[in-house]
């Protein structure tokens, strides 16, 4: 149940005194999704003490930020990051510090490699060995990654970041770092088995929207860019459209984050979109793989909330 909103803030540099916020009034904006470049967290903080805020305001410290539903899974991590930035302003009553905070940003930012392996080297060898010079955490690699050679060998210098580009493309893989761990996908599946479900019944708000390309007929083999959105109830009777996925809004789902396995319910994914809700007791039920997430909130006012695009699974 989403009831009795919890949320906690660690702000520190390693090895140091850290501050641990959870009574002081705090907001945030997170923005993540299924690329390399590094996710991004907003934050502003109200009425720190002095003492508090010269710990609170320094570059390159670590966050971590706790939130989620004392009667469901409790306050559990939803983002890892670096500062890149913080200030502090007066704005009438209220002294607010704002820090600015990446997912990953050292890493990417600093790892430099020189590789060089013989003809016919694994793929899969040299992606691991690209993956481990990061040197934070990995989670598990994809169950059913096919492997290739290089046939010339291969050699790389540089930064990591880009080896990692050009091999996961050769091999038909995304990569990108998730509270401070690699993650490395296939193209089209998600990155566990572990099954995060939207619901009415459960925050789900409002209609999710369609993702379609509305110049494609898919029976016909045509293909083209992306028109962007179209809601099914726009649909003429005898269209036909490539669903591309959906956009959906609900109550702050901690669990929710790019890469992972969404089941959604909702009338919407009927193909007739005039179905009448009436129709079946039973909602239909899709499966998609979350590739761009934000979460929103603020500990004292207002909705916490997580919108994401769902891509189906293929």
């Amino acid at each position: 149940m989403l009831f009795n909103r919890v949320a906690e803030l660690t702000v520190g540099a390693a090895n140091e005194k850290s501050v641990i916020i959870r009574d002081l009034r705090f907001s945030f904006s997170i923005t993540k999704d299924n690329d390399k470049s590094a996710n991004n967290l907003s934050l502003k903080i109200y009425n720190m003490n002095q003492e508090t805020r010269s710990i609170v305001e320094r570059v390159n410290n670590s966050v971590i930020l706790k939130a989620g539903y004392e009667h469901d899974i409790g306050a559990v991590t939803i983002f890892t990051g670096s500062v890149i930035s913080a200030w502090t302003e007066k704005i009438e009553n209220n002294i607010i510090t704002y820090l600015s905070v990446s997912d990953g940003i050292l890493p990417l930012r600093d790892t430099k490699i020189s590789l060089s392996y013989a003809p016919g080297i694994s793929a899969i060898t040299v992606l691991k060995d690209v993956a481990a010079s990061f040197n934070i955490p990995i989670k598990p690699y994809p169950k059913k990654m096919v492997d290739k050679t290089y046939t010339n060998g291969y050699s790389f210098v540089g930064k990591a970041d880009t080896a990692m580009r050009d091999i996961c493309e050769y091999l038909g893989l995304t990569w990108s770092i998730q509270n401070h761990e690699l993650q490395i996908l296939d193209k089209k599946s998600p990155i566990g088995e572990e099954l995060v479900v939207l619901t009415p019944d459960n925050g789900l708000i409002g209609i999710p929207s369609r993702i379609v390309d509305a110049t494609r007929n898919k029976q016909k083999g045509e293909t083209s860019p992306s028109t962007g959105l179209l809601l099914s109830e726009s649909r003429m009777k005898n269209d036909k459209f490539q669903t591309e996925g959906y956009r959906v809004k609900c109550l702050l789902q901690p669990r929710l984050y790019p890469g992972c396995y969404v089941g959604l319910e909702s009338d919407m994914l009927q193909l007739n979109p005039n179905r009448n809700s009436t129709d079946s007791q039973t909602r239909p039920r899709a499966y998609f793989r979350a590739e761009t997430v934000t979460h929103a909130g603020d500990t004292t006012e207002g909705n916490w909330l997580t919108e994401c695009e769902l891509k189906p699974l293929e």
